[in-house]
């Protein structure tokens, strides 16, 4: 338990072992350190989720703005707790990578009301920093995030297959026998490989690399939320199959590429995780050296037969009722909004455009730090990537400071990069209020140079310290920087 006695709440140590009685301490110091211990108490079974991943003593800091944060694990150990009033340096975002508290990976997570969420986010983030330094990424067969989506000629019934696979999925997890799951597995992949005959490779690997990152993040952070938080006594199997029944498109804007290239990779990856843990093989070694969680697990199922595919395709088919399925998708698909879908897209939408060209030499990408929260990612090509109604954004290079909330965006760079050439990255932020511009649309078209940039308007933040170029193109106004060598 948490002893805390004597003067001073900030910078207050604690020592959280099982066998120390607790003091009075005030709120919400003492709720803070609560939330603490339930992490450092399940230390030894979190270590044990994936080797290296959460090892005993790792550092967090969980933190509320309003009522200051515990930080954990400054000195290595778990055992060592920090409560620190007030207001956290650097803690602007829900969370951050690498904050700078004395301790490799440590991950700060601004809490909100429904700690459960909070701790799984969390673990999910935390998880993708460990992919940041262990995953094999070399092998490009299963890479990307943009899909063409004209390549798919029927886009009802490769909808429909693909919901079909995710409840074969949700069956197999709450089969009662291994006998019975092992069949709904081999019928998934029927199934799924008469799917991906219909697209593009490109597809399959999109579908793939999600499931290897997304999937297995979900996997680790339900895990260790069904140990932490308890999720309200919801299991981690149930769990998995809620996501796997959930409706992909039960947010009405959430737009076609984003449900089916995104989120359906979380529950489906998460999904194959659980089967491969049933098997109980050493699968995520071979995940973290490239091999893809589907392939993985259909080489270790008993073989089918192939004279068996055709006769096991139209029994599924016939149980999951694929008429009606195929009914229910396309009236699902009719009713969606119009979606931005490619580069041209965005570009087309109403308003002003702010364009952000950063020009950065190759040996200094690494400079510097990027992350964001959005209610949305649409992949609209191999390197841009729309972010609709961006809930925080935060991008820093050397002189340059970017943040947005509250507007849509894309991000792009170059595809191609050249020794000796810097590498342009480009952030576009669609304004509504010319307002936010008064300085910049004054100089008038064409080109300006200008000393430094400060923008600073409600939900957008742009601070550029060294000379830039302004230039304005209709509906566009595009600000320029050079990082130098």
């Amino acid at each position: 338990m948490i002893k805390r006695c004597g003067a001073g709440l900030a910078g207050a140590l604690f020592a959280l072992t099982p066998s120390v009685s607790i003091c009075q301490v005030p709120e919400p110091e003492a709720s803070l350190v609560a939330k603490a211990q339930q992490i450092t108490d399940r230390s030894t079974e979190l270590a044990r989720i994936w080797p290296g991943y959460w090892p005993e003593g790792q550092a967090f800091v969980l933190y509320e703005p309003a009522n200051g944060a515990v930080i954990v694990g400054t000195d290595g150990s778990s055992n060592s707790v920090r409560y620190q009033a007030g207001e956290l340096p650097g803690a602007d975002t829900t969370f951050v990578f690498d904050y700078p508290g004395g301790s490799p990976n440590m991950m700060l997570m601004t809490l909100g009301s429904d700690w459960s969420a909070s701790a799984q986010t969390l673990f999910h983030e935390q998880f993708h920093d460990f992919q940041s330094d262990t995953f094999d990424k070399s092998d490009m067969r299963f890479g990307g995030e943009y899909v063409d989506l004209s390549s798919i000629t029927d886009r009802i019934r490769f909808t429909a297959a693909a919901e079909m696979e995710r409840r074969i999925l949700a069956d197999a997890l709450s089969a009662q026998t291994d006998t019975q799951r092992d069949d709904l597995v081999r019928r998934y992949f029927v199934l799924r490989r008469e799917r991906e005959a219909t697209a593009s490779l490109v597809i399959a690997s999109v579908e793939r690399n999600k499931e290897r990152y997304e999937g297995t993040a979900v996997f680790v952070a339900e895990t260790a939320r069904a140990l932490v938080a308890r999720n309200g006594g919801v299991s981690l199997t149930d769990g998995l199959v809620k996501s796997l029944r959930d409706d992909l498109h039960g947010d009405a804007d959430r737009p076609y590429a984003t449900s089916w290239f995104r989120w359906r990779a979380y529950g489906v990856g998460a999904a194959l995780c659980w089967l491969l843990e049933k098997r109980g093989t050493d699968w995520r070694a071979r995940v973290e050296r490239g091999e893809a969680l589907d392939l993985i697990l259909e080489e270790i199922i008993n073989p089918i037969d192939p004279d068996d595919i055709a006769s096991i395709s139209a029994d599924t088919r016939r149980l999951y009722d694929e008429p009606k399925l195929i009914d229910e998708i396309q009236s699902t698909l009719a009713a969606l909004p119009e979606s931005v879908e490619t580069v041209a897209d965005f570009n087309a939408q109403s308003g002003l455009r702010l364009v952000l060209n950063i020009d950065i030499p190759m040996d200094r990408l690494l400079e510097g730090r990027t992350f964001f929260q959005s209610q949305g990612m649409i992949a609209l090509s191999p390197t841009a990537m729309a972010l609709p109604d961006v809930t925080n954004f935060h991008m820093e290079r050397p002189g340059i400071l970017l943040r947005v909330a509250g507007f849509t965006m894309m991000t792009d760079s170059d595809s191609i990069m050249r020794a000796g050439v810097p590498v342009r990255r480009s952030y576009t932020i669609l304004l509504k209020d010319s307002e936010i511009l008064t300085d910049i649309i004054a100089l008038g078209s064409g080109e300006h140079t200008q000393d430094s940039i400060s923008i600073d308007f409600s939900g957008l933040k742009l601070k550029i310290e060294q000379p830039v170029t302004v230039s304005a193109d209709g509906d566009q106004i595009s600000i320029n920087a050079v990082i130098d060598q």
